[in-house]
């Protein structure tokens, strides 16, 4: 597996082993979306296209392991006067770590675990999963409390409530052909319930705040996905984050977009007869 982490662990026990190599070359840290991928291919065996999808569109997310059992031990041991954290921390006791449109958890576990990154106390400069787990290990219960209820208060200031669904928030969007996409909240756009790699996910969507919106859109993560069969012949499906074409006014702009949230993969016309079947179609370049 490549999740672009630390080659220590790509290929199990069959790994480059970290001491024969200067630090220079391999400078990546472990990451959740690695071990997330490690986890599940050491499980299994003889893999199809459709295993190999399962596979990727598993929605449990590891980077929450211990993260968010340290908020819950900081909540139980310190209490909050605030009736609406002890109600929010109910909801993450309850859940079971996997990213869903309706999951309300998972909209507090990343806006949580995403601001803990950025003003949470690093003493010791930790990075990827290790400065996660710090955060629900090692990191002050105070601490843990005081931005949990700052990510609330967020939440309440930005969409009048905390009980947000995943997919209400974290949304897909393209409104232009332009290389570095606008965002705007009042234009359409889709629900999606993938979440990042950051957390684990291996159908990774990286969502993020751009100027004068609420919600997050997706920016980075899967953006083009392949599963690919090799034998006597070729098979593989695919599919795009949105569609084939830049241009807002083709009919291939934005149609792929449902069929990416909904793992509804095309299946490749890699032969000529296949390419000739489901041409719309055929002319000569420079003859149209």
């Amino acid at each position: 597996q490549n999740c672009n982490s630390t080659p220590f662990s790509a290929a199990g026990e069959f790994s480059p082993i970290r001491q024969d190599y200067p630090s220079y070359m391999a400078p990546d840290p472990e990451n959740f979306r690695a071990i997330h991928a490690a986890r599940l291919l050491k499980a299994g065996s003889n893999w199809s296209l459709e295993t190999l999808l399962d596979l990727a569109y598993d929605p449990y997310l590891p980077g929450f392991e211990k993260l968010l059992p340290g908020l819950i031990l900081a909540f139980d041991q310190q209490g909050s006067s605030d009736p609406e954290m002890a109600k929010a921390i109910e909801i993450l006791r309850h859940w079971d770590l996997k990213s869903r449109a309706d999951s309300i958890a998972m909209t507090l576990a990343h806006f949580y675990g995403f601001h803990y990154g950025e003003v949470g106390q690093n003493p010791s400069a930790l990075r990827g999963a290790e400065l996660i787990d710090y955060f629900g290990i090692s990191s002050p219960l105070e601490e843990r409390l005081v931005i949990f209820s700052e990510v609330l208060s967020d939440l309440v200031r930005d969409f009048g409530k905390w009980q947000l669904p995943w997919g209400e928030v974290n949304r897909l969007q393209r409104i232009t052909g332009d290389i570095n996409q606008p965002h705007d909240d009042a234009a359409a756009s889709l629900p999606v319930s993938m979440a990042s790699g950051r957390w684990g996910a291996l159908a990774s969507f990286g969502a993020k705040h751009f100027p004068g919106t609420n919600k997050l859109y997706g920016a980075s993560g899967n953006s083009f996905v392949a599963v690919v069969e090799f034998g006597e012949k070729v098979k593989a499906k695919t599919i795009l984050a949105g569609g084939q074409s830049g241009d807002p006014q083709s009919p291939h702009f934005f149609d792929q977009a449902e069929r990416y949230i909904n793992r509804e993969f095309k299946t490749v016309a890699y032969y000529p007869a296949d390419v000739q079947a489901s041409a719309v179609e055929t002319y000569q370049p420079g003859s149209r």
